[in-house]
C-alpha cells in the first residue's frame, strides 16, 4: 500500500482545531496522528508536532510550540499532546475534579486496604480507580497512577501480584509496569 502525502496546511482538508469546541483538541490531534500514519512519518515525531503546528493559528502555534521539548530534549509525539492538554482551560478543570476524586478513593482505600479475598471491595475499587485513572492518565505519570493503585492493595496482595507481573519491554526500572498491565493482570490470572 503506497504511502500518502500529509495534508497541506494551506489546504482544506487537513485536521482543525476550534478552541471554541470542547472536543476540538482530541479530534485535532487524533486526526494528525492518523495522517502522519499514513504518511509513515509517524515516527519522527519532531516532524509531526511541526506538521501539526502548521495547521494552527498563529497565536496558538506559538503557545503550543513552546511545549515541543522538555528542556533540550524533543518530546514524543504523545508527551506534546499531553502537555498541550494540560494546558488547556476546560479539560484543566474537568481533570481536576477527576482529580480529586481519585485521590479520595486512593486515601479511602489505602487506609483500608483490599484484600485479595474481598471481591466486591476490590471491583468496587478497580471499577472507579480505572475510571478515573482513564481520565488523568494524560497529566499523572503512569509510575504515580500504579504507585497509587497498589497501594491500595494489602501487602500480601500486592507482593502475589508483583510476582504475575511482566516488566514491558523498554521501559525502566523505575517505571515497569504499565497501569493498565498492573490492573489487567490481577483480573485475569487470580
Amino acid at each position: 500500500m503506497p504511502l500518502r502525502q500529509v495534508p497541506a496546511p494551506y489546504g482544506t482538508n487537513h485536521p482543525t482545531y476550534d478552541p471554541k469546541e470542547s472536543g476540538s483538541a482530541g479530534r485535532f490531534f487524533d486526526e494528525v496522528e492518523m495522517a502522519a500514519t499514513e504518511a509513515g512519518i509517524i515516527g519522527d515525531h519532531a516532524v509531526v508536532i511541526q506538521w501539526a503546528l502548521s495547521y494552527l493559528p498563529e497565536s496558538i502555534k506559538r503557545r503550543w510550540s513552546q511545549l515541543t521539548k522538555n528542556g533540550g530534549t524533543q518530546r514524543t509525539f504523545a508527551e506534546w499532546r499531553a502537555e498541550v492538554m494540560k494546558i488547556l482551560p476546560r479539560r484543566a478543570q474537568e481533570e481536576a475534579g477527576v482529580l480529586v476524586r481519585l485521590d479520595a478513593l486512593v486515601s479511602k482505600w489505602s487506609r483500608i486496604p483490599v484484600s485479595r479475598h474481598d471481591r466486591t471491595d476490590f471491583f468496587d475499587f478497580t471499577l472507579g480507580f480505572v475510571a478515573d485513572a482513564r481520565a488523568v492518565k494524560d497529566s499523572v505519570s503512569n509510575r504515580e497512577l500504579v504507585r497509587m493503585y497498589l497501594c491500595c492493595l494489602t501487602p500480601m496482595f500486592r507482593e502475589r501480584l508483583q510476582e504475575k507481573l511482566v516488566p514491558g519491554t523498554g521501559r525502566s526500572d523505575e517505571d515497569p509496569y504499565k497501569w493498565e498491565d498492573v490492573i489487567s493482570t490481577r483480573a485475569v490470572r487470580d
